[in-house]
């Protein structure tokens, strides 16, 4: 027993002698229990006691050996020193105080009995409990006057027994015994997780030993100078440490405290400083020594803004990070990266693996569908450019194009706005997105140009993302009908099928692809002849005092489209009208009429003209299919004459020999049922010119009565003297007229006449004519009656010779009319 030990031993004889009548000391121990845990070759102590303390400051050595103190609970303000080999609890408050204390014992061997000694405060009762590893392990205590084996609660072995007082506590326990074992074959699988940082490249590996013969008790790995171990884990490790090997290099040495006959899992943790960004570097590589095969899995990423490139990888073997193998329970135990950018398998080690870092920017991967329309002599360029954002989100891009050319518009799903500037002989689009964009995103940029009659070639515009890492995709050249885009000049495209391009466009006549941003096509464009045919119809209505007519033509355009029109219209022709689909203008030069299209038309068109023209009512020259098109490969057409039945046709002046006269019925069926009036006469015609000249004339015309005698009444009495009295009713039908004129009969003298039953005044027409006046009748079914009265002196008539009476002359027409004469008895 050393000083210490007698030391402590002494404090302890004086505790107890307090019980004999001693001055009363500063602490009074009252219980002590001490419970032991055996693993393998190593022992730990946990003392728990009660004490009573008169005083503050106090001291009470609690332990003494080859201990250090591990953890425990001590009383308030109290603390723990240690004094040599021995451990003192100092008491910072008075009364009752307990304090629990762990102790790891350093045992000694003796053969195959590994022996722990440890000297603890006395007490009355001083009970041991040591809980065994394996139920086959042999425990002898030194001084104990009761020992008991039994398990706990759990199932484990565990011996209980009773110290004698003033004893320290000494034990002894014997290992398993050893199997014999041939020599030691084990393999090795690594699972390395390599996370680069801001400062630091941080190295986890978990090894897993397979042993195929023997046991396994210590390891040895071999680590770089560039490397420093932080931490070194696994089940029943005794100590780890690193070795300096003689002639250079270290290396880790691992002892376990239980020999392990299957396999065993060890978690190597470690880190390499790093440079300032951007860096080079090669990965540290720990190597198993004394194995008879080292394979296993790489996994390299970061946790940070850091990029990570791979320069050289020597025995690796790279494939998906899915396919890293993660078994359950050690993802957490590996400290997988966030963001994995290689995964590795490797068959041996060591290998090598050259790393550059960098801080991490936004990277931008551009593929673009650029889709080039020609149309009305003008360049409409559509690119779709899917844009990868990587790394780090974006909230703007940047599209640099060719000045020349005008922004029509930029937009896209998550696209908020766009402007357009010049700098540097380019025309920059920076685009802004409503959010960060992080992964693909769809930007459809629009440019516009026009390229004047005179120009036959242009440039394709390049839309480059700036700073983009690779640009690649397809360029389609499209044209309207009738034009042909041909290749003149091109750089860094290669010319596809327009099928193996992966959009559609409809048209398109020629597909390129590039896979770089430098590339420059230049093409020509050619157009192609229309071939155009018309079929006209024209109706010529005949009016009083005017001739109106409308053409209807329809144009079947082959070849190419059109958007102009050209027809020959006679001079003559007044008043002038198109109708038509997309008609924006026309101008007239002479009789050339040169007519405009807001659009280029192809296939069918149908062009409505009317026109009108003065025409004699009585007849007039008549020119019939003046109306021609001008630059039609063919013209065939119909010509219809139409107007009321009163007209005739005396004569043809001019019949080309193009047109064929036709009857009425032999117009076709579509064109007869536009025409309302009677069809008086038809011509066919094949080709041009097809004009005819006609006289036309109008039968002569009746003027309409104006006032008619519906009914005309007479009474003439004559006497036996001669004289003869008469009484004439006419019922008159009038319209217009104001006075009915009358002319009576030589030598007659009116007595009176009345209209209706009125008395009236007439008046002198001159010549013997007597004007009434009349009434102008709205209702033709009601006549007006006018009765007049009037007498002729005659000579004494020779009877046997007879009379003459004349009638009264008047302009109305008479219907009906009634004489009745009588003469005396």
């Amino acid at each position: 027993m050393n000083k210490a030990l007698a030391m402590m031993m002494g404090c302890w004889v004086g505790v107890a002698a307090l019980a004999a009548g001693a001055p009363e000391p500063d602490v009074s121990v009252k219980t002590v229990a001490l419970t032991g845990e055996v693993k393998g070759e190593n022992v730990t102590f946990t003392l728990a006691l009660t004490a009573d303390v008169a005083r503050r400051g106090a001291l009470l050595p609690v332990a003494d050996g080859t201990i250090v103190f591990t953890e425990g609970k001590l009383p308030r303000r109290a603390e723990l020193q240690r004094q040599g080999s021995r451990y003192d609890l100092k008491f910072g408050s008075r009364g009752t105080q307990e304090a629990t204390l762990t102790f790891a014992v350093a045992p000694d061997q003796d053969g195959e009995w590994r022996k722990a000694r440890l000297a603890i405060p006395v007490s009355v009762v001083r009970k041991v409990v040591m809980a065994c590893d394996r139920d086959d392990l042999e425990i002898l205590f030194d001084n104990a006057v009761q020992v008991e084996r039994r398990r706990d609660a759990a199932g484990r072995t565990e011996v209980v027994a009773y110290l004698t007082p003033g004893a320290p506590l000494s034990v002894r326990w014997k290992p398993q015994v050893r199997k014999l074992e041939g020599e030691l074959a084990v393999t090795c699988d690594g699972r390395t997780a390599a996370v680069a940082g801001v400062g630091a490249l941080k190295w986890n590996t978990l090894f897993t030993y397979r042993v195929v013969q023997g046991t396994l008790d210590k390891m040895t790995l071999a680590v770089p100078e560039q490397l420093n171990i932080t931490q070194v884990s696994g089940a029943d490790l005794r100590e780890w440490r690193i070795e300096n090997v003689p002639g250079g290099g270290r290396r880790l040495a691992v002892v376990l405290s239980r020999p392990q006959e299957k396999s065993y899992t060890l978690r190597v943790e470690g880190e390499r400083v790093l440079p300032s960004f951007p860096c080079k570097f090669d990965l540290p590589v720990v190597v198993p020594e004394g194995v008879i095969r080292a394979s296993g899995f790489l996994l390299l990423g970061t946790d940070s803004a850091v990029r990570l490139l791979i320069g050289r990888a020597a025995g690796l073997t790279q494939i998906d990070p899915a396919a890293f193998p993660r078994p359950a329970g050690e993802e957490a135990a590996l400290a997988l990266p966030g963001r994995v950018s290689y995964a590795y398998q490797y068959a041996h080690m060591p290998f090598q693996v050259d790393i550059a870092a960098e801080d991490i920017v936004t990277a931008l991967n551009a593929d673009s569908r650029m889709t080039v329309s020609y149309e009305d002599n003008g360049v409409t360029v559509d690119d779709e450019l899917d844009i990868e954002v990587r790394d780090a989100p974006a909230r703007e891009v940047t599209i640099e194009t060719d000045p020349g050319w005008t922004v029509a518009q930029a937009q896209g799903a998550q696209v908020t706005d766009y402007d357009v500037r010049d700098a540097g002989g380019k025309r920059e689009i920076r685009v802004y997105f409503k959010d960060a964009v992080m992964g693909h995103t769809l930007v459809t940029v629009r440019l516009e140009r026009s390229l004047g009659g005179e120009r036959a070639t242009f440039s394709v515009p390049r839309l480059a993302v700036r700073g983009a890492r690779s640009e690649r995709g397809y360029v389609l050249l499209r044209a309207e009908k009738g034009v042909r885009l041909t290749e003149q000049k091109a750089d860094g495209v290669r010319e596809v099928h327009t099928a193996s391009v992966p959009v559609r466009v409809p048209d398109a006549q020629r597909a390129y692809r590039f896979k770089s941003p430098e590339w420059s096509l230049q093409v020509a464009v050619e157009q192609a002849d229309a071939a155009v045919h018309a079929e006209v119809f024209q109706l010529i209505s005949l009016g009083e005092g005017a001739l109106y007519g409308s053409v209807s033509t329809t144009y079947r355009i082959e070849g190419a489209p059109v958007r102009r029109f050209v027809i020959k219209v006679p001079a003559a022709y007044q008043n002038i009208e198109f109708t038509g689909r997309d008609v924006r203008g026309w101008e007239r030069d002479g009789e050339l009429v040169t007519l405009s299209l807001q659009e280029k038309v192809l296939g069918d068109y149908t062009l409505l003209m009317t026109y009108n023209q003065p025409f004699a009512y009585e007849g007039a020259e008549l020119l019939a299919g003046g109306v021609e098109t001008s630059g039609t490969m063919s013209e065939v057409g119909y010509v219809a004459l139409s107007g009321p039945p009163s007209l005739t046709f005396e004569s043809e002046k001019q019949r080309d020999s193009s047109v064929i006269p036709i009857l009425p019925g032999e117009l076709p069926r579509e064109y007869a049922l536009l025409v309302n009036d009677p069809i008086l006469k038809g011509y066919k015609y094949v080709r041009a010119p097809h004009v005819t000249r006609l006289m036309v004339r109008r039968f002569g015309t009746q003027a309409m009565l104006d006032c008619v005698a519906d009914h005309i009444a007479m009474r003439t009495r004559v006497s036996a003297e001669g004289e003869a009295v008469t009484e004439a009713t006419y019922f008159v039908k009038n319209a217009s007229q104001q006075f009915l004129g009358v002319a009576l009969p030589r030598e007659a003298r009116l007595w009176n006449a009345r209209v209706d039953g009125e008395a009236i005044q007439v008046l002198d027409g001159g010549k013997g004519v007597t004007l009434i006046p009349i009434k102008r009748l709205a209702d033709a079914d009601t006549p007006s009656r006018i009765d007049l009265t009037y007498a002729e002196a005659r000579a004494k008539p020779r009877w046997f010779r007879g009379m003459t009476f004349t009638a009264p002359v008047s302009p109305a027409q008479s219907v009906f009319a009634r004489w009745t004469v009588s003469g005396p008895e």
